[in-house]
């Protein structure tokens, strides 16, 4: 899928509206994903129990966990991966990156030399003050069982970054002709107090409840602060792009937030705040790609599920035994 696929040509009929767009893609991202869906419930049956929920069929965990596991061996193998993973590849107590210049004349120069040497110490103190060392550990867990991970980061005021995960089953993704990812979208849950605080406008003392669907300004107008609401968020390329103002509604890059089945009865109330970026911020990892498929393949965890459901069942057989 390319960024055409966010610009409908229509030959008849008035044009697909910024809303109209973002519950198509989120519909058409929802459908691509669920040939994996199956299969990712099965992984997190039996390496990853405490997952976020894959599907909305997962209404209810509860003590359904670890109902699959008498034997706990792949939970430990995953958590002693990803720590492999993360003391190898992202060690917090080292320096893993640093940045350089192709040009090998430039590299010998004192000044670039120089230059080079404080940006990576300022890009080393960023990482270590913002919580993306515990992202990454989040990401080894959910790439080395589910063969796809990723994160959002965020400008961050206090931590200069914030890495925001997105957990497997929340989210779709959508390649383009290069195979790189340019768009991404997710349902995900916040509290009508987060929302406020997150989309909220002041209104003298209380919050302007315009931009909100009826139902979410009741609870905001009844300060029902712990109640929770679906916002659905999508990346995608900004079609109304322009380089020449620095405003994030006009970035190359576009992030939209919005309550998803509501029906917006102005303006204001299409979507809860459309942001910015000047460069793609979702980081997404996947263990291997397979031809023509956007999700991640052949995990450690993919390649030895069957002898991880072999192994409760021996252990279930054993038990009957005694």
């Amino acid at each position: 899928m390319t960024s055409a696929a966010f610009e409908r040509i229509q030959s008849s009929g008035p044009p697909e509206t910024e809303r109209e767009m973002c519950d198509r893609v989120l519909v058409e991202h929802d459908a691509d994903r669920q040939d994996m869906v199956p299969w990712w419930r099965s992984l997190s049956q039996y390496f990853s129990p405490r997952s976020p929920k894959i599907d909305k069929d997962q209404s209810v965990r509860g003590h359904h966990l670890n109902r699959h596991l008498l034997d706990e061996t792949p939970l430990f193998v995953r958590r002693m991966l990803a720590a492999l993973l993360s003391w190898g590849i992202t060690n917090p107590s080292r320096e893993w990156k640093e940045l350089a210049v192709p040009d090998v004349t430039l590299q010998e120069s004192p000044a670039v030399a120089d230059f080079l040497h404080v940006l990576n110490e300022r890009m080393s103190a960023a990482r270590a003050r913002s919580n993306f060392y515990k992202a990454m550990v989040r990401v080894y867990v959910e790439v080395s069982v589910y063969a796809t991970a990723s994160f959002l980061v965020e400008e961050d005021e206090r931590d200069i970054i914030r890495c925001v995960p997105w957990g497997i089953g929340s989210y779709g993704l959508a390649d383009n002709a290069a195979d790189e990812v340019e768009s991404a979208s997710r349902i995900f849950k916040m509290t009508a107090r987060q929302i406020v605080e997150r989309f909220g406008e002041r209104d003298g003392a209380g919050w302007k409840t315009d931009r909100f669907s009826p139902h979410l300004a009741s609870a905001v107008n009844g300060r029902k602060w712990g109640q929770s609401f679906n916002v659905a968020q999508l990346l995608t390329p900004n079609r109304d792009f322009d380089g020449l103002t620095r405003e994030r509604a006009f970035k190359r890059y576009a992030s939209y937030y919005w309550e998803p089945g509501t029906k917006p009865v102005s303006d204001r109330q299409m979507f809860l705040a459309k942001e910015g970026y000047d460069e793609w911020p979702l980081i997404v990892f996947r263990w291997r790609r397979a031809t023509e498929e956007v999700w991640g393949v052949d995990s450690p965890a993919m390649m030895v599920l069957g002898s991880a459901k072999s192994m409760q069942q021996v252990e279930s057989t054993a038990l009957l035994l005694l």
